[in-house]
């Protein structure tokens, strides 16, 4: 006879979740200010890295990490990638032992 055990929950990691940090340093005297400084919403890499490859004006997505460098009007760009966390989803798994300890074997 099977056996059955409480249910247990835990977390599984399904994907790495990342930031996009984006800081202009602007010189005041051309543009009429310092810059700005904007970190995207945690997203997965691959729409990490489309952001990346349109801040930056390339064609394809920079390896690595970062920080890059892009010349803008009246200064420059930094953009870098930042591991943010994982997005998670909650697992539930519930055990059947055969012939548990207790259980009644054979009646």
């Amino acid at each position: 006879m099977a056996a059955w055990t409480a249910s247990s929950e835990y977390v599984v990691c399904d994907s790495q979740l990342y930031s996009v940090e984006v800081t202009d340093y602007l010189v005041p005297a051309l543009v009429g200010n310092a810059g700005f400084h904007y970190e995207s919403p945690p997203e997965d890499e691959r729409q990490a890295r489309a952001l990346i490859r349109l801040l930056l004006g390339s064609s394809h997505a920079p390896a690595g990490a970062g920080p890059w460098q892009q010349p803008v009007a009246g200064g420059r760009r930094r953009v870098a990638l930042r591991r943010t966390g994982c997005r998670t989803s909650a697992v539930t798994r519930t055990e059947c032992a055969q012939d548990a300890p207790g259980s009644n074997r054979g009646s």
